[in-house]
């Protein structure tokens, strides 16, 4: 049993950040609130997210509940509703339906057989630099990286961030000098290759202002942010290997 009521934009962000990884994902509730890990196809990207039984406006369960869900089929849905809506989720027991309603909108949604949808464990990584930058910051340089190349190059050292791309002789930089940048943590010059397909979709619906990066020479980035007030939400991006 599940009874759940929750802020639309809240249920919209929670989606749509999802959606950047996988369609298909396990929606885990315990006394702590709702975590969905999940791991993309081609096991390139990885999210984790924590949303606390605080950010709902109620929730209700019988005990621990799981259950999975189509993201496709729950974004179509929440385009019909407003920001300040409340959503309404209700999954009995003997039922494998998830009922959703807000506004004048009801819909039943089947659900996904949690059979197919693999548990995962995030996995512990330590990082030689780290870097809270404004969001919108990051995505002036993805979008100008991605003007050249479907690829780019994070790098931070102790003044600062570039990405960088380049293709052949065309070549872009985006740099984000220290005064523009909240905090950062770096030694030495730290830099990775990664997918803009990838770190594109994500920066694109991130909700929060700032964001921190932590990255080492060719290894996986790890994006935190948060979502709603206490929401965390962590992303993890396998560099490009390199030729």
């Amino acid at each position: 049993m599940l009874e759940s009521k929750i802020k639309h934009q809240l249920l919209k962000d929670i989606a749509e950040v999802t959606g950047t990884v996988k369609d298909e994902v396990k929606f885990s509730f315990d006394e702590d609130g709702l975590t969905i890990r999940a791991v993309d196809p081609s096991h390139i990207a990885m999210i984790e997210m924590n949303i606390p039984k605080e950010e709902f406006v109620e929730l209700k369960f019988s005990e621990n509940t799981s259950y999975g869900v189509d993201l496709k089929k729950l974004k179509e849905t929440l385009k019909m509703g407003k920001g300040d809506e409340i959503v309404e989720m209700s999954l009995s027991d003997e039922n494998n339906k998830l009922l959703i309603k807000f506004g004048s909108i009801k819909r039943v949604l089947p659900l996904i057989d949690e059979n197919v949808l693999t548990d995962t464990k995030t996995p512990s990584l330590k990082y030689n630099s780290v870097v809270s930058v404004k969001s919108k910051v990051v995505l002036e340089g993805i979008k100008a990286a991605g003007l050249v190349s479907r690829h780019a190059t994070l790098s931070i050292n102790p003044e600062g961030m570039d990405i960088i791309a380049s293709e052949e002789i065309d070549q872009i930089s985006y740099n984000i000098v220290k005064d523009a940048i909240q905090k950062i943590s770096c030694d030495e010059k730290m830099e990775s290759t990664y997918s803009l397909d990838y770190l594109g979709k994500m920066m694109h619906v991130v909700p929060s202002e700032n964001l921190s990066i932590s990255l080492n020479n060719d290894y996986p980035l790890t994006m935190e942010f948060t979502i709603g007030n206490e929401g965390k939400v962590k992303y993890l991006l396998a560099p490009k290997v390199r030729e």
